[in-house]
């Protein structure tokens, strides 16, 4: 069946609480045939990880009080001891910024760990800092939760401290694997830290040691706690990884930047992407806002934040952009200055389409459902579509009264897999269309592109032009901005507005990790496999959209007889459910919402 953009006006929900149980959520058809995927699509992880947009690097640890980026490991635990720590200044920090998603080092190459963790005494626990009773990590999540950033970490496999002589668990060996895969479930089972919503497994160092299938096992052992924990995917840990290094630190996709490249180039590190690559993997694309490294040193400077985006997000890329503490614990005046600059352009900029309200017109529309006008009404799950057979289109769009702009957006409809290839916008004015130099003959549109110059262009009509692809384009967003500074409200999510923020699924080419119905909630199309662990007791169930708002929910008695729950109208999409009982929470997106 086709990506659709129907509305589910009504459905029952039918929940076992015995061992199987499944919630199913009928769809209604579109009364035109919709757009069939073309070639690979992204799975639930990948599409969430889209959405985030733009994420951050926290590199913090003894490195910061040393000022080296790669410790050895030799040096002693009282070396890390910020002296006023503040997490909460650092997500202020963020969310100024536009900043979605925060990824701590937890453990960077020297072995330090920035939690207490019964593994090592090379940790927390046995610093002077906070009379070995603090715990960065704790602190780190607990104010993400607070300001609402998503919490991700890095876990270096390479470790330095475990590779001097007499190290506990010798690197290279059985015990260090073992070493480091307890790592991951005390991290994700046993401490009130998730969830994580990535995990960097860097391939920096010495680790020809670490072998593919060592990182299967911590990836298998990862996901059977955290099953939507993105990992980012270095030369070894390829066949396990959800997106892949951009290839260089210096926050610059390529252009174009493909979300499929070939198996060979993520071993390789090339950050080479191809528009019919073997595999679905994005890249993300990483560097510092700081000028001096990744982890703060004196003196340094701040980059432009602003036209980092356009290199990393607008080339269909996520941004992960580090912000360095110093060896107080709060990030710099100069790098918060510098994030906050480009979350008052990514906010003042994006919330208003120049185009809205315009009348489009296409060449080859599909049918009312798929009409032009769809590319400018806020939401992900309309769309504009032309009719199979027709990889090339043009749209003309036409606003009420001249406009001037210097910038451009569009968005594919990413669950229906790359299909245009070149594309090209134009400008009409002074009787004569004119096109714009900086969107002319470019490729790769994705998840987002997004291009912009200087000075404005005045027009009275705007025109997309579809030059080639491999499939009839389908494009759920197109806009036309001006470039403008206003600083953000606090309850700014970092996002352009959207009717609907939540990603809209269609069935993956590429499954998501295996998965024990023992221990986490199951997912399969659109039915949900309870684990047993839940009991027979009350629960309580959410569904949820991606911005964590609740759009039903029920208090059920646990048994073995299925149970009725009639359903408010449920949009198109994918949704996240959280389960609770007195044990424990589970949560997973549901997959097919149509």
């Amino acid at each position: 069946m086709g990506y659709t953009k129907r509305l589910c006006t009504s459905g029952t929900l039918f929940l076992s609480m015995f061992f199987m149980g499944c919630i199913l959520l009928p769809a209604l058809q579109a009364q035109t045939a919709a757009p069939t995927p073309s070639g690979l699509t992204p799975n639930a992880r990948q599409t969430e990880w889209y959405h985030r947009e733009q994420q951050s690097f926290i590199h913090f640890g003894p490195n910061t009080f040393q000022n080296v980026e790669w410790g050895d490991g030799t040096a002693p635990v009282t070396t890390f001891n910020p002296t006023k720590l503040d997490c909460g200044q650092w997500m202020r920090t963020l969310k100024s910024s536009g900043i979605t998603t925060a990824i701590l080092v937890i453990k960077h190459h020297d072995g330090f760990c920035l939690w207490p963790t019964q593994y090592t005494d090379y940790c927390v626990r046995n610093a002077t800092w906070r009379s070995g009773k603090g715990d960065v990590l704790r602190e780190f999540t607990d104010s993400c939760h607070a300001y609402g950033i998503k919490a991700g970490i890095y876990l270096s496999p390479w470790d330095r401290h475990e590779s001097l002589s007499g190290a506990q668990h010798p690197f290279g060996t059985q015990a260090y694997i073992t070493y480091y895969c307890n790592q991951i479930v005390e991290l994700c089972k046993n401490k009130p830290y998730g969830p994580f919503y990535e995990i960097w497994q860097d391939g920096a160092g010495d680790i020809a040691s670490i072998k593919s299938g060592d990182y299967r096992k911590w990836t298998d052992t990862l996901h059977k706690y955290m099953p939507e924990c993105i990992v980012w995917a270095t030369k070894v840990s390829d066949s396990c990884g959800d997106v892949h290094w951009v290839g260089n630190e210096g926050g610059t996709a390529g252009d174009p930047c493909w979300s499929t490249c070939n198996m060979s180039d993520v071993y390789g590190e090339t950050g080479t992407t191809e528009f019919n690559g073997n595999t679905y993997i994005p890249a993300e694309t990483n560097t510092s806002i700081s000028n001096g490294g990744w982890f703060w040193h004196p003196g340094e400077t701040a980059k432009d934040a602003w036209e980092l985006y356009f290199t990393s997000v607008a080339r269909n890329t996520v941004m992960l952009l580090n912000f360095p503490p110093n060896t107080t614990g709060w990030i710099s005046t100069a790098d918060s200055t510098a994030g906050a600059r480009m979350g008052s352009y990514l906010y003042g900029t994006f919330r208003t389409n120049l185009l809205a309200g315009a009348t489009a017109t296409a060449n080859h529309t599909r049918g009312p459902e798929f009409d032009p006008k769809y590319m400018l009404d806020s939401s992900e799950k309309t769309y504009f579509a032309s009719a199979d057979g027709n990889t090339t289109d043009t749209v003309v769009f036409t606003p009420k009264s001249a406009i001037s702009f210097d910038c451009i957006m569009l968005q594919e409809v990413i669950q229906l897999g790359q299909r245009t290839q070149y594309w090209s916008v134009d400008a009409y004015s002074n009787n004569a269309w004119t096109t714009i130099s900086a969107a002319n003959n470019k490729q790769c549109i994705g998840y987002k592109r997004s291009v912009k110059w200087s000075p404005a262009t005045t027009a009275t009509q705007v025109r997309l032009r579809i030059t080639g692809g491999k499939a009839c384009p389908a494009i759920h967003t197109f806009g036309v901005y001006k470039q403008t500074q206003v600083n953000p409200p606090s309850t700014w999510n970092g996002l352009p507005p959207m009717k609907d923020s939540t990603a809209v699924a269609v069935a993956p080419n590429r499954s998501a990790a295996p998965m024990t119905p023992h221990n986490i909630l199951l997912i399969a199309g659109d039915r949900i496999v309870l684990p047993v662990e839940l009991g027979g007791g009350l629960v309580t169930v959410k569904i949820l959209d991606f911005q964590g708002h609740c759009v039903q929910n029920a208090v059920l008695q646990g048994n073995t007889a299925q149970q009725r729950l009639a359903l408010t109208s449920l949009k198109t999409g994918s949704y996240l459910v959280k389960c609770s009982s007195g044990k424990r929470t589970i949560e997973r997106k549901i997959l097919n919402v149509r």
